[in-house]
């Protein structure tokens, strides 16, 4: 076991350790929050551009089927 006097020395430097490590998480912790704050702010852009996208491809989707109906009735008149 230790003597006393340097347990006390080690636990005075954890002690004085310790806040300095929390200082260091916390710094981090904020630069984490920024980068996430920076990306949802580019995030609804994309969104946006998806979004669009997938409207021009409903609207496709949609003239493919009318026209694969128009298809189908057109074969079936001509049988």
């Amino acid at each position: 076991m230790l003597p006393v006097g340097s347990q006390r020395a080690a636990a005075l430097s954890a002690a004085a350790a310790a806040p300095k490590q929390q200082q260091q998480q916390h710094q981090q912790q904020q630069k984490q929050l920024k980068q996430q704050q920076q990306q949802q702010q580019k995030l609804p852009k994309q969104q946006q551009q998806q979004q669009q996208q997938q409207q021009v491809y409903r609207r496709i989707e949609r003239k493919d089927r009318q026209l694969q109906q128009q298809q189908q009735q057109q074969q079936q008149q001509q049988q």
